[in-house]
C-alpha cells in the first residue's frame, strides 16, 4: 500500500468515525439498532428499589406482591420493599401485580446505579367494600364515612352517618356478624336515586349481609343481599350510601 492510498483509507476512516459518533450522540433509534446488531449496551445496568403500598382509607404496606422489569421479577416482602438488580439501561416498563390490587403499570427510566421506584396501587372494588363492611362490623364508623364519595358526603355529614349506626346499634343491637362479596360488574354510568346525579365508569358489587339484630328481648339473625356502587376519585373507590 503506498502512502496515497494509505492517507485516503486514513481520511475514509476518520470520517465513518466522526458520522458514527454524530448518530450515536443524536440518533436514539441508531443507538437502539446497534445495540439489537451488537448485543450489548456497553453491558450497563442499574438496580431498581422501592416500597409498594396503596391508595386506600387506611393504606396497608402491599407484601408479596409481584413487581416485574425488563424479564426480571421479585416479590415486596412484609414491608412492602422490593429491589431488582442488574436491569438493563433503558426506559422499561415496570409492572406491579398483588391480590385484590388493581394491576399497576408505568414507563421507568433506568439510569446507571440506584433506581428508586416507590409505587401505590388502587384497590380492586370488592377489596374496597371488603375493608368497608369490616370498619362498620368492628363499629368504627368514623373510619366507614371516609369510604363514602365525595358527593355523597356533601349532603350527608360525618355526625349524621355515626349518628344514624350508633343509634340503630342502641335500639335494636344491630350488628354485621359475617359478610361475603359477590360478583362485581363495571358499568358505563349510573343514576344516584337520592341526587339525580349521572356517574361514569361505575363499580357495581354485590354483597350479603349477616345481620343480628335485638327486638323486645328477642334476638334473631337474618341476612341481607344488597348492591354497592363505587366510582373512583383520586385511584380509590368510593361508595354510596343513605340511611
Amino acid at each position: 500500500m503506498n502512502r496515497k492510498t494509505f492517507l485516503i483509507l486514513l481520511a475514509t476512516l476518520s470520517a465513518l468515525f466522526l458520522m458514527l459518533a454524530f448518530l450515536w450522540k443524536s440518533d436514539s433509534v441508531f443507538q437502539k439498532a446497534v445495540v439489537i446488531l451488537l448485543g450489548t449496551s456497553n453491558n450497563q445496568t442499574g438496580a431498581v428499589f422501592g416500597k409498594v403500598g396503596e391508595y386506600a382509607v387506611q393504606p396497608l404496606p402491599v407484601s408479596g406482591a409481584t413487581v416485574k422489569v425488563a424479564g426480571k421479577s421479585t416479590k415486596t416482602d412484609e414491608n412492602g420493599i422490593y429491589r431488582l438488580d442488574r436491569v438493563p439501561v433503558d426506559n422499561q416498563k415496570l409492572i406491579v401485580e398483588s391480590p385484590n390490587h388493581e394491576r399497576y403499570e408505568k414507563s421507568v427510566d433506568i439510569q446507571k446505579g440506584e433506581n428508586k421506584a416507590d409505587i401505590s396501587m388502587s384497590l380492586t372494588p370488592e377489596e374496597t367494600i371488603s375493608r368497608w363492611l369490616m370498619v362498620q362490623k368492628e363499629g368504627r364508623f368514623d373510619i366507614a364515612y371516609k369510604y363514602l364519595h365525595p358527593q355523597n358526603q356533601k349532603w350527608l355529614s360525618k355526625y349524621e352517618y355515626v349518628g344514624w349506626h350508633d343509634q340503630a346499634n342502641q335500639q335494636l343491637s344491630l350488628s354485621i356478624k359475617s359478610y361475603t362479596i359477590g360478583n362485581k360488574s363495571l358499568l358505563d354510568s349510573w343514576t344516584d336515586v337520592y341526587t339525580g346525579r349521572i356517574y361514569k365508569n361505575v363499580a357495581e358489587v354485590d354483597f350479603t349481609l349477616s345481620i343480628e339484630a335485638t327486638v323486645n328481648e328477642v334476638t334473631s339473625e337474618f341476612t341481607d343481599k344488597t348492591t354497592a356502587h363505587l366510582v373512583k376519585v383520586d385511584h380509590e373507590w368510593k361508595g354510596f350510601w343513605a340511611p
